[in-house]
């Protein structure tokens, strides 16, 4: 047996005697060596802004609901009945009825363009009565007024002590008092709930309205579902 260099192949050789032999052979290399694999070259991405298609390409019925937008928010609006009829019916006339009346502060755009949320709620109910969005002023004050249900104006009115609540409202029924006194507790707390639930009513906050109607539109919604958590939990 002689060993064959390591740059050889082994081949081994068969004789007619089945004696077999090994020798060393150079190794052999294919006269036509298989090509190497073609790498396509990759396409440069674009970054750039998606346009809209061409207008041939645009349906009809597309292009007319772009021409005639719906203004923002009509479809819930338009579904909601007024906020007067969420309310749970009122006591007996001899049985006055206990309403606590405050203001929110709130802003549109920026924080010097001040929209004061004004409310009414019901003490014995929890619902809120009426609102009313606007300056703090007794303008938007007898707009709040005149919204709330006229069988609830004739209760125990129930106030801080601003000056335009002794103008407007009547004596015998008007009881004003600090936040020391505690008589509009159930309102402030109302207030907390009404900053914790919409983000745009937050002191600070990134999320704030851009537009007067969006501001009303999800005060509206938001109302009209806590009135109907009230009146089902009302016992």
């Amino acid at each position: 047996m002689v060993k064959a260099p390591k740059s050889s192949v082994m081949v081994i050789l068969v004789t007619a005697n089945n004696a077999t032999s090994a020798a060393p052979v150079a190794a052999v290399r294919p006269s036509n060596p298989a090509p190497a694999p073609m790498l396509k070259p990759l396409k440069p991405r674009f970054y750039g802004l998606i346009t809209s298609a061409p207008a041939s390409a645009v349906s009809p019925a597309s292009l007319a609901s772009r021409a005639k937008p719906s203004p923002p928010g009509s479809k819930k609006v338009t579904t909601l009945p007024p906020l007067e009829a969420t309310l749970l019916p009122a006591r007996h006339p001899l049985l006055q009825e206990a309403v606590e009346l405050d203001e929110v502060w709130s802003f549109v755009g920026q924080r010097s363009q001040q929209r004061w949320i004004w409310l009414a709620l019901c003490r014995r109910t929890r619902q809120v009565l009426a609102y009313a969005i606007g300056p703090r002023d007794e303008g938007i004050w007898r707009l709040l007024w005149s919204r709330i249900p006229v069988r609830y104006r004739f209760g125990l009115l129930y106030t801080d002590c601003w000056s335009s609540y002794y103008n407007l409202l009547p004596v015998k029924q008007h009881r004003p008092g600090g936040k020391e006194v505690g008589d509009t507790n159930h309102l402030e707390r109302f207030n907390l709930t009404l900053r914790q639930r919409l983000g745009r009513l937050m002191r600070k906050t990134l999320s704030f309205s851009k537009c007067d109607v969006m501001h009303e539109i999800c005060l509206r919604l938001f109302l009209h579902e806590y009135n109907l958590q009230c009146a089902n939990n009302y016992t």
